[in-house]
């Protein structure tokens, strides 16, 4: 197994307990934050560092600065459509899906997870393999990639039994607000068919999601293969109009 020596940059540790705090309502919405020099002390670091960790805060939508007056608490700004996808077991399955993680590492990410996630091929991004079972018979295959400065600590969490999604939200704070999705209808090669114990030539589906902090910023690939006969496939298109 390999492990990162790069030390967890400091002002990715203050923008996370920020971030959450704030989502949590520490901060009321409209409330003057606290300065970068009593942050900085509060931290015990530069005030550079606060500056960089503040500064993506803004970008996020969470804080804003007024001339002359100081930094504020925003609400995060709510977007009018949101996508949602889901794949739905058959109605006569009484069993529920089983998680099994297959694997869990630090790596080097390979080239196409670099350039998908915005990081170097030296940075450590960490490295989720799972399998679902419905009724014991494997029906999906994932890997998750994301970069382990973002949440190092997903490491020591339980994932087979809570979600990913939900730990980097609600555990940690860390906004995950856009989503890009690719779904392609594909026949099994020797290689998806071994990983389903399933056989070549199987029809399935090759769902790939690469999940963003900021409109620019990729946090979390997502690549999965599912045997196509055991679920169907549910968009859910949300509103606020």
């Amino acid at each position: 197994m390999m492990t990162s020596s790069t030390p967890y940059p400091k002002y990715l540790h203050i923008q996370q307990t920020l971030r959450s705090q704030i989502l949590k309502g520490y901060y009321a919405p409209g409330a003057r934050f606290p300065t970068e020099g009593v942050l900085a002390r509060q931290f015990n670091v530069s005030r550079g560092t606060v500056v960089r960790a503040i500064h993506t805060l803004e970008q996020e939508g969470l804080l804003y600065r007024q001339q002359g007056r100081g930094t504020f608490v925003s609400l995060p700004e709510y977007r009018a459509l949101s996508f949602r996808l889901s794949a739905a077991p058959p109605a006569t399955s009484t069993d529920g899906i089983q998680v099994k993680l297959l694997d869990k590492d630090a790596i080097f990410p390979p080239p196409d997870v670099a350039r998908r996630l915005h990081v170097s091929f030296h940075q450590s991004v960490i490295k989720l393999v799972h399998l679902q079972l419905q009724d014991g018979v494997p029906v999906a295959h994932e890997i998750r990639y994301l970069p382990q400065a973002l949440c190092p600590q997903l490491l020591q969490e339980d994932t087979e039994n809570q979600s990913v999604h939900t730990l980097l939200v609600g555990k940690y704070g860390i906004p995950l607000l856009k989503a890009v999705y690719s779904i392609e209808a594909i026949a099994f090669g020797e290689k998806e068919a071994r990983l389903l114990s399933t056989t070549k030539g199987t029809l399935g589906f090759l769902v790939e999601r690469l999940t963003y902090t900021s409109d620019q910023q990729p946090a979390v690939l997502f690549r999965q293969i599912r045997v196509g006969r055991r679920y169907t496939f549910n968009a859910e298109v949300i509103t606020d109009i």
